[in-house]
């Protein structure tokens, strides 16, 4: 799971109680790896760029993908 803020957050506080809720339902130990910068871009465009296998998932607030794609005509993924 990448998150696009650092670590110690609110966002890595949220994604690691989410990564222990994950691994007790589904048995898979869910990795919490934090990529800030960018408001999240940093961390959702290299999501955008790993194999569609479902084994990547982004932690990302809805206010910054909005946000970030308003003054950002030229984003390298389509929100």
């Amino acid at each position: 799971m990448l998150v696009g803020f650092s670590a110690g957050g609110n966002a890595d506080v949220a994604a690691r109680l989410l990564a222990d809720k994950l691994r007790e339902r589904t048995g898979v130990t869910v990795i919490v790896d934090n990529k800030p910068g960018s408001g999240g871009v940093i961390a959702t465009e290299a999501v955008t760029k790993m194999p569609p296998d479902g084994n990547a998932v982004v932690l990302a607030g809805m206010s910054s993908t909005v946000m970030q794609s308003l003054p950002n005509a030229k984003l390298p993924y389509d929100p």
